[in-house]
């Protein structure tokens, strides 16, 4: 499919979910908007129980953990949301500005990136809630305001995050500034970083393939096809560096095929097929240990089995009363629990 009917239906549908019309005005109808609750909700991966958290009446998006577990941060409208995991209620709103997109946390917790979909970079100090730096990593977001691949080294000293102009920035987190721009393919999305941080997987939407950035050198020194029915969207990295699962953009009913990459060979091992049921994103995330990789589709969260690459659960969300339309997720440190932003209310 040519790349500007790709973008067309991403914006389209980024748009719509986050009422920003041509990506530029919000329209009258966001303002009715105003007496929805939006929530993020909290499932057990032992029960498959599910707890509702509200966080406003914008819709949650992007979404990552503390490394300690204690706190939840969620992009929600312009601001990123902290709830108390202890609690599953929302301590606190930072406001950020410009659509944030996508949430990284450095290695000792102690700040949060925030990419927007203009190109720029918040920094949140945890320890105040406090926005402490804003810095301008690129251009504006080509793929649509719906989420954007940012990811922090585990040494903590850098972050990769996707521009526009088919780039990635690399920022020091010592300087915060710019300090290497990495071309990559057609639209770049999902982005992690393995857990040698040896290399930064980058997924491509609209080339249909995932670009490996050798983090030392800066460059890219391999390209991974990745074929099936659906465009590459998100990606996750298991705890151990041996596989990536790459998740899809689902344009109709049963698109969604997860492809995995075995990160040694650089080369496509397995697929596995989950229902989309809608056109939407479906992103990814792993379990501390390993086992499971967890998908979200348009209306329900799919458990696969890492060492089978079998779906083993599907937990439906339309059937659960005030939840729709699962996005992104982030899985707590010791395992037990999935945080899920939910971009719609029914």
């Amino acid at each position: 499919m040519p790349r500007a009917s790709v973008l067309t239906r991403f914006l389209v549908a980024s748009a719509t979910l986050l009422g920003l019309g041509a990506l530029v005005a919000v329209p009258q109808a966001q303002s009715s908007a105003s007496s929805l609750s939006y929530y993020v909700a909290v499932l057990n991966t032992s029960t498959y129980r599910v707890t509702k958290v509200p966080v406003g009446d914008q819709q949650a998006a992007a979404i990552a953990i503390t490394p300690k577990g204690k706190y939840a941060y969620v992009a929600v409208g312009s601001d990123v949301s902290v709830i108390s995991t202890a609690t599953n209620k929302v301590v606190k709103s930072v406001p950020v500005g410009m659509v944030p997109t996508g949430l990284a946390i450095t290695p000792k917790g102690k700040y949060v990136y925030v990419d927007h979909l203009d190109g720029k970079v918040s920094v949140i100090d945890t320890h105040t809630n406090t926005v402490v730096d804003t810095i301008t990593a690129g251009g504006p977001s080509t793929s649509g305001p719906y989420f954007g691949g940012i990811a922090v080294t585990p040494n903590g000293s850098y972050v990769y995050v996707t521009v526009g102009s088919d780039e990635v920035s690399v920022i020091s987190t010592a300087t915060n500034k710019v300090v290497k721009s990495v071309p990559v393919g057609m639209d770049p999305v999902g982005l992690a970083i393995t857990p040698s941080g040896n290399d930064a997987y980058v997924i491509n939407l609209s080339s249909d393939n995932v670009s490996i950035i050798d983090t030392a050198s800066n460059t890219v020194v391999a390209t991974v096809p990745v074929t099936g029915s659906t465009y590459p969207a998100g990606i996750a990295i298991t705890p151990n560096g041996s596989y990536a699962y790459v998740t899809p953009y689902g344009e109709q009913k049963n698109e969604g095929l997860v492809t995995v990459i075995d990160t040694s060979t650089e080369a496509v091992v397995a697929t596995v097929t989950v229902e989309t049921n809608a056109f939407g994103y479906c992103l990814p995330a792993i379990t501390p240990n390993g086992q499971f990789a967890y998908v979200t589709t348009a209306d329900s969260v799919v458990v696969i089995n890492t060492a089978t690459n079998q779906v083993i659960q599907t937990v439906p969300f339309t059937s659960l009363s005030g939840l729709a339309e699962p996005f992104n997720l982030a899985i707590t440190p010791n395992g037990r629990y999935a945080y899920i932003a939910m971009t719609n209310t029914p």
